[in-house]
């Protein structure tokens, strides 16, 4: 299981941050010509507005980048990267954690106008956290919560164990999540999911290693996460019974699924909008091997 980082020496190659709301994949650890120091070659998620070079810095090629254009930069270690938190973190602090200070994080004022009265609402406190710390929560939108692991100690926690049994649909976009090995923690953890959202994580996945398989899983939200065909279906052969596979913006050019990859035969809806296939026998040749 990932840690969070706390110190240069603790950063490994693929691992994802976020720095002044912006977030990044570390692509490259080292020194840089005719420079001092470790440099640490990035590559943002919103390259437009923070790249500077495709990893190639002065005709030294340091490092490759998943999106094409200038999306790498280097910059220097500060404590200031922000390395994300636990899933079991993140459900605590969206689902769990009952302030009575900040009533307007459940839609209620915290005051009366200017009068700086404050508002009382008789039983409502009572209310949230008896619906919170049940397994009453079918859906659950944990995305741009910087979620980079599972976390260490989810096992001493009771509520949450009794919470994510009753999970059917988790919103993981736009975290930090940087492995599949980390996802896998945390789908694994959720006996009853039927629906994940994985978007815009941009991790990595080993295609060789055989995991354990998701057999309630029918939703696969998978846009944005700049994996390769290989890779995805290295992914849904893990998930039998899938019905609805989303994979937009993957910069997919080939479909093609070799004999020895075992594929859900009940996938009724497949979304491939903006990705770079040109033949349309592809998607043909795609839709052949379903129902």
């Amino acid at each position: 299981m990932s840690h969070i980082p706390q110190k240069l020496e603790d950063i490994r190659v693929g691992q994802r941050f976020c720095f002044k709301d912006q977030c990044a994949t570390i692509r490259y650890i080292g020194a840089v010509k005719s420079t001092e120091g470790t440099w640490l070659g990035v590559e943002w998620d919103d390259g437009a507005t923070r790249g500077k070079h495709s990893g190639n810095k002065d005709g030294v090629q340091y490092f490759e980048c998943n999106k094409s254009g200038t999306p790498g930069s280097f910059i220097r270690y500060t404590p200031k990267l922000d390395f994300g938190q636990s899933f079991t973190q993140a459900l605590e602090e969206a689902y769990l954690k009952i302030d009575s200070d900040t009533w307007d994080l459940y839609g209620l004022p915290t005051t009366i106008g200017d009068t700086k009265a404050k508002v009382e609402a008789v039983g409502f406190e009572k209310y949230i956290r008896d619906q919170r710390s049940t397994s009453n929560l079918p859906m659950v939108a944990l995305d741009k919560m910087k979620i980079s692991s599972l976390g260490d100690d989810l096992a001493s926690k009771k509520q949450i164990l009794k919470v994510i049994s009753g999970i059917k649909e988790l919103n993981l976009s736009r975290n930090l999540l940087s492995t599949w090995d980390e996802i896998h923690n945390i789908i694994s953890k959720l006996p009853n999911l039927e629906s994940i959202d994985i978007s815009f994580n941009c991790f990595e996945i080993n295609e060789t290693i055989k995991y354990p398989q998701f057999l309630k899983l029918k939703t696969l939200k998978l846009n944005g996460a700049y994996q390769s065909w290989p890779q995805i279906l290295a992914i849904i052969s893990m998930m039998p019974n899938l019905e609805q596979l989303e994979m937009a913006f993957n910069k997919l050019t080939d479909l093609n699924i070799p004999n020895n990859i075992e594929v859900p035969l009940n996938l009724q809806l497949i979304s491939l909008e903006n990705n770079s296939i040109h033949d349309p026998k592809t998607i043909v040749n795609l839709f052949s091997h379903f129902k």
